[in-house]
């Protein structure tokens, strides 16, 4: 697995791990040598130990300075926060408190023509959505829809071999929702009706739409 990992992101990957990664093999053995094991290389990190925090602490998560993704904030982690060193990586933001404060949280090791990340901690929906959105900006991927989707519904894209795109837009609610829809070329594959400016999702429904071919990444938001 871990040279599979590895040649994904030599060949152009984004591969992004998080705490607990490469502890053990297939049978739950922990690996010897210290962790992440055999992931340690394409990482670029040395894990030390881990803290498991109780409910009522924090710690917060602070982006560093002048890095190369351009990632900024402050964060909250919880439950579960490794204590790592970056022996390759790149460090994006550090630990602000307890016993740890200043170790890396969140690292990044280029590779070949692709880039690994590790997330030391636990963070909330807030890093997270900004993270995906930094990492798809940074790779040059134009997502389908100008405005965010409602909670609980995904936007997939797929090129075919001819070149044609396909959009499998996916309301995983037992709600309806609303979405604004993307316009330009996609057209509905049932109706052959252009995506409206708004699209009516039902509870658990969804919508294909293809398109032209173009030079536009596949996307998985």
């Amino acid at each position: 697995t871990a040279q599979r990992l590895s040649a994904f992101v030599e060949n152009g990957g984004i591969l992004v791990t998080t705490y607990l990664t490469g502890y053990v093999n297939e049978t739950d053995l922990c690996f010897l040598g210290g962790f992440p094991g055999p992931l340690r290389e394409l990482l670029g990190v040395r894990i030390e130990e881990i803290d498991a925090l109780p409910a009522y602490r924090t710690v917060s998560v602070t982006a560093t300075a002048d890095h190369r993704l351009g990632l900024s904030g402050t964060w909250t982690a919880r439950d579960i926060c490794e204590l790592l060193h970056a022996e390759s990586a790149e460090v994006l933001a550090t630990y602000a408190g307890e016993f740890y404060a200043g170790m890396p949280a969140v690292t990044r090791k280029a590779t070949g023509r692709g880039v690994a990340y590790h997330l030391a901690a636990r963070l909330g929906h807030d890093f997270h959505s900004l993270f995906a959105a930094t990492l798809l900006r940074d790779a040059g991927i134009t997502l389908p829809f100008a405005a965010p989707l409602p909670t609980g519904v995904t936007a997939q894209t797929r090129t075919a071999a001819d070149g044609r795109r396909w959009l499998f837009l996916m309301n995983f609610n037992e709600t309806a929702v609303t979405v604004a829809g993307a316009g330009g070329a996609w057209r509905d594959v049932e109706s052959s009706a252009a995506m409206p400016a708004t699209i009516e999702l039902p509870a658990c429904a969804a919508r294909i739409y293809s398109a032209p071919a173009t030079n536009q990444k596949n996307t998985t938001p």
